[in-house]
């Protein structure tokens, strides 16, 4: 790609202005005035130079994006740098979905006092919209958001409604206790949606999507409108139902890739034709909301934010149904290594990346896969002893960010077996978690002291885990653990002798198994005949060392629904019996939920 290298050295006051700028700023890595003109004269420069720049006009107080010297470009004076324009200035908005369409992925879903926990956490990362859930799903979706709106003070709390009344209405009555408030309305554009799926004609479809609008401004003057599809609609169909949106007053238009269907080089092209076509396109917020099916959400929702896009919609550790969501975290730290690519910024507290990663996966049962980009065990680990020897020398020779930068630092010592009751409760608030009763503070601290018996050093995922341990077992106890033997030997068939509660009553079965882990579900399925399939057993170190408790996912399937069970112990057996028994639970809970189409 060439670029306008001249206009480029001209905004920095020429040759000579800028080479002593660079020099000032990099007396160890000079430039001469000899090698800026060989600049102009190639039309580029080297990767190390466009870092510098970036970091020099930051130093200067302004914003720098190497793209807008594209040849062709607009000269980046004349671009307007206000929020809604085309160029939208430097800020990136980031709109958490972890709470909704995270909440899709099969046994995801999260009680309320999760989601609390969860939206909390959101807060204290610095999120900018919170989208809190599907109103119109159930009362108890209802619920939360209302909880939710009450509790957040410095995010924006969202809810998503289909464009039609009653979804639009609960959406209003969910956010109404919000300090700043969001509905989010929605209706699928592409042909094929409208068609097979909605059987309405396009204007059809634009009538509903304004009617939605409209009835969501009776609640909050921040209206999102989003097309479903929108990556496989027609553009000029679009660019005429954003129109008309805008016209009736939506400040934010997201334009979804909902099926995972784009690819990074048109996502670009495509926003910048989409918003140089549409009427009003400088009176909103351009957004993003890329799915994973091909490995490329983050990368789709980077190109958005190069077409114009300032805002994406995304996920912690990138969760959603079918492949996912775009990964908050990569979002985050690609704009903010790259800001020479994105020249944008965002508010996120990048600390609490790693502890908002940690608590998403503890409560949804979803473990972190160690090479996940950011937040993976791996992330920051290097095995090659020339990359070892790199880093010990200059860490950024294979480190392109820290690891405190993302907030594994926090993975420290927290609390021992000798610490006292208040101290407790105040390290539970610091993590966000509220226990509602005295008798609730007093059963997780018992917990916690016998964990402490067992584990020399107690971590902060320790905690969350144990939390969430108790919170299930309190919330739906149909069933409930209480004692386990298990007996396993070489060259002998492994028996469980399990003991558990039903419904309040005490019952016991023997059962002998393939494995430990078999023998005690087939114990556990001898008292309850739950008629369920284990479609997935997952077992992961909360932290590190041999004392480290076992988190263990247990996902089961019976008529079409899936839950998820999580259960925590440093017995691993325990923590096994533990996780049947929490998807049991959830199994065994009537709450029916409506989903919306993924948006």
């Amino acid at each position: 790609m060439q670029f306008d290298i001249d206009r480029l050295i001209a905004d920095f006051g020429g040759p000579a202005r800028l080479g002593d700028a660079l020099n000032h700023a990099f007396p160890e890595d000079p430039v001469s005035r000899a090698a800026i003109y060989k600049w102009r004269e190639r039309g580029s420069l080297p990767l190390s130079q466009i870092n510098k720049l970036a970091q020099l006009a930051a130093s200067q107080g302004r914003s720098f994006n190497i793209h807008s010297y594209a040849a062709g470009a607009a000269s980046p004076a004349a671009a307007v740098s206000t929020p809604g324009s085309i160029n939208m200035g430097d800020r990136l908005f980031i709109f958490d979905t972890t709470l909704r369409d995270g909440e899709q992925s099969p046994g995801a879903s999260m009680t309320k006092e999760e989601k609390i926990r969860v939206a909390r956490q959101l807060e204290k990362l610095g999120v900018d919209i919170i989208e809190a859930g599907f109103a119109a799903a159930s009362p108890g979706d209802a619920d939360a958001i209302r909880t939710i709106a009450s509790i957040v003070e410095n995010s924006t709390v969202c809810s998503l409604a289909r464009a039609n009344e009653r979804d639009v209405r609960a959406a209003g009555e969910a956010i109404t206790p919000a300090k700043s408030g969001r509905i989010h309305t929605f209706i699928a554009t592409s042909p094929i949606h409208m068609q097979h799926k909605l059987r309405m004609a396009p204007e059809q479809v634009v009538e509903a999507a304004v009617k939605a609008v409209k009835i969501a401004l009776e609640y909050t003057d921040d209206v999102e409108f989003s097309a479903e599809d929108a990556l496989r609609s027609d553009i000029d169909f679009l660019a005429h139902i954003f129109d008309e949106v805008i016209k009736a007053g939506a400040k934010t238009i997201n334009v979804p890739d909902t099926v995972g269907y784009a690819v990074p080089l048109l996502t670009e092209r495509f926003f910048r034709e989409l918003i140089a076509k549409t009427p009003g396109s400088d009176k909103v917020v351009w957004s993003a909301h890329c799915h994973d099916d091909l490995g490329m959400a983050v990368a789709n929702s980077l190109a958005a934010v190069l077409g114009g896009a300032r805002q994406v919609e995304c996920t912690i550790n990138g969760l959603g149904e079918r492949a996912g969501n775009a990964s908050l975290e990569e979002v985050v730290m690609a704009v903010r290594t790259r800001k020479d690519v994105f020249g944008v910024e965002t508010r996120v507290d990048a600390t609490q990346i790693v502890p908002a990663s940690k608590l998403v996966s503890t409560v949804t049962g979803y473990p972190v896969q160690p090479n996940k980009a950011i937040v993976g065990a791996n992330a920051f680990a290097h095995e090659s002893g020339i990359h070892q020897d790199g880093v010990l020398k200059h860490r950024e020779t294979y480190e392109i960010m820290s690891a405190e930068s993302v907030g594994w630092s926090t993975n420290r010592l927290t609390l021992g077996k000798l610490s006292g009751r208040n101290a407790f409760r105040t390290k539970l608030g610091e993590l966000g978690i509220t226990l509602d009763s005295e008798e609730a503070l007093n059963a997780a601290f018992a917990r916690f002291k016998a964990l402490a018996d067992k584990k020399r050093e107690i971590f902060d995922e320790d905690l969350h885990a144990l939390v969430s341990d108790e919170m299930v077992t309190i919330e739906q106890e149909t069933y409930r653990l209480t004692a386990l033997k298990v007996v396993s030997e070489t060259g002998e068939t492994p028996q469980a002798n399990l003991v558990m509660t039903d419904n309040g009553e005490e019952k016991r079965s023997d059962s002998l198994g393939d494995g430990p882990v078999d023998a005690t579900f087939k114990a556990i399925e001898a008292i309850v005949a739950s008629g369920a399939e284990l479609m997935l057993y997952s077992v992961n170190a909360i932290t590190q060392g041999t004392d480290s408790q076992g988190e263990v996912t247990v996902r089961l399937g019976k008529d079409g629904r899936i839950v998820n069970g999580q259960g925590a112990d440093t017995d691993i057996l325990v923590a096994s019996a533990k996780a049947y028994i929490s998807a049991l639970n959830k199994l065994d809970s009537k709450i029916e939920r409506t989903h919306p189409q993924p948006v």
